[in-house]
C-alpha cells in the first residue's frame, strides 16, 4: 500500500485502508474499486490522500491501533470537546 493524493486518485485504483468519517460512519471499505463519484466525494470531504492497494506490496498491511469504530468514536469526542471549549471562550 502507499499514500495517494486525491488529486491523483484514478477510477479503479483499489482502496488499501477502510476510510471512516468523524462519526464512524463507514465511507470506503478496504478492497472497493474507486470510480470518479468516490473520487469527487472524498475531495469533497477534505481528505487530503488515501491508501491505495499496491500489487507489488499487496502482502504489507500497516498495523493500526485502532478498528474504524473505535477511530469514530474517537474522532466525534474530541469534535464534541472541541466544541465545548469554543464554547467557553
Amino acid at each position: 500500500m502507499h499514500a495517494v493524493s486525491v488529486r491523483d486518485l484514478k477510477e479503479s485504483m483499489i482502496v488499501g485502508k477502510t476510510l471512516v468519517d468523524d462519526t464512524g460512519r463507514v465511507l470506503l471499505n478496504k478492497g472497493n474499486s474507486l470510480t470518479n463519484s468516490y473520487i469527487k466525494a472524498l475531495n469533497a470531504k477534505g481528505y487530503s490522500r488515501i491508501l491505495i492497494l499496491d500489487e507489488d506490496m499487496s502482502n504489507i498491511d500497516p498495523e493500526d491501533g485502532l478498528t474504524p469504530e473505535l477511530r469514530g468514536q474517537a474522532l466525534t469526542t474530541l469534535s464534541g470537546s472541541f466544541e465545548e471549549i469554543q464554547r467557553d471562550f
